[in-house]
């Protein structure tokens, strides 16, 4: 006779292949949500990387509509007359007509800089007589940057080079330079910027070499 099944060995085998089969689901489980897990990751950190690049470009944007549209007005606390136009390697000042949503908003006087906080700011006021007194509109293009740098393209006399200052000039740079740092560990990455101020002289200027530049102001 062929002997009988053990029952209780029976018992045993289904419960050993369930908590096989229980251990096995439990791991399918853990690498599903690992790796759910890091899609997510991935995806938050390409979302970020896009946030960062478009906040890069509009600032790019702004400062390149506000440069090109400098307007060279007149300046006489010098003995010389010149052009309102100081740059320094991580300042810049500038006069240029109000942003186009402003109506008749006129002349306004810009400032880009990297203030106390590490931002990176276009203040801007009036440049009517008297408004010197008035608190300056700030916006702030870029948080959290390392730092400011700039140059300024001189042609005066064939040979292009670049100089850190510009100040007080009887004419505006070919070309301004500006490039944003950022801290360690940022991966951030800010573009070449070179921007060509479209005005070169003012009304004021007498001009000399057949229009080619600014001999002096009347």
């Amino acid at each position: 006779m062929r002997p009988r099944p053990d029952p209780t060995r029976q018992r045993g085998l289904t419960l050993v292949e369930s908590l096989v089969t229980l251990g096995l689901t439990a791991l399918i489980a853990l690498l599903l949500l690992q790796g759910l897990g890091a899609g997510r990751n991935v995806w938050s950190r390409v979302t970020a990387r896009a946030a960062s690049a478009d906040a890069i470009e509009a600032a790019q944007s702004v400062l390149r509509d506000r440069i090109t549209r400098t307007y060279p007005s007149t300046r006489y606390d010098a003995p010389l007359p010149y052009p309102d136009f100081a740059g320094a390697p991580d300042r810049l000042a500038f006069t240029a007509p109000a942003f186009d949503n402003r109506p008749a908003g006129g002349l306004r006087r810009f400032v880009i800089a990297v203030d106390t906080a590490g931002d990176l700011i276009l203040s801007s006021r009036s440049d009517l007589p008297g408004a010197a007194s008035e608190a300056p509109e700030v916006a702030v293009l870029l948080r959290h940057v390392g730092g400011l740098e700039m140059a300024y393209l001189d042609d005066e006399g064939g040979l292009p080079v670049w100089r850190e200052r510009w100040d007080r000039q009887p004419r505006l740079p070919l070309l301004v330079r500006l490039s944003v740092t950022f801290r360690p560990g940022d991966r951030r990455w800010w573009p070449s910027l070179l921007i060509h101020p479209m005005a070169t002289v003012d009304g004021d200027c007498v001009l000399a070499d057949r229009g080619a530049r600014c001999a002096g102001r009347g």
